[in-house]
């Protein structure tokens, strides 16, 4: 849920307009950012080890809106590996538009 709150407000740019919200904004951004590259990793692997020991103890698979955990897991972690793919990409796309550009020393 962090996760997506921060994605949320990270992409809307006209947080940064306002002066007196900047600051405290970005602080709690980055604090954000820091818990969720750090935690999630480690949270997601403890689930992962976890998981398997209750089904078996369970016998039965460990569901979460209708879908077995395990699998919503992979897909997250998949979903995130696209989303930094394409950003990636796209900041590859700027860089090398803007290495074409023409400056006024080059003319």
């Amino acid at each position: 849920q962090e996760k997506v709150e921060y994605e949320l407000v990270t992409s809307d740019p006209s947080r940064l307009l306002s002066k007196k919200r900047a600051v405290h904004d970005a602080v709690n951004e980055e604090r954000q950012r820091k818990l969720i590259e750090k935690d999630l990793p480690r949270i997601r692997e403890a689930l992962r080890a976890r998981i398997p020991h209750w089904e078996a103890e369970h016998n039965v698979p460990f569901m979460y809106r209708g879908r077995r955990y395990l699998r919503t897991l992979d897909d997250e972690e998949l979903e995130e590996g696209r989303k930094r793919d394409q950003l990636k990409k796209s900041r590859e796309r700027e860089k090398s538009g803007k290495d074409h550009e023409t400056h006024p020393s080059q003319v």
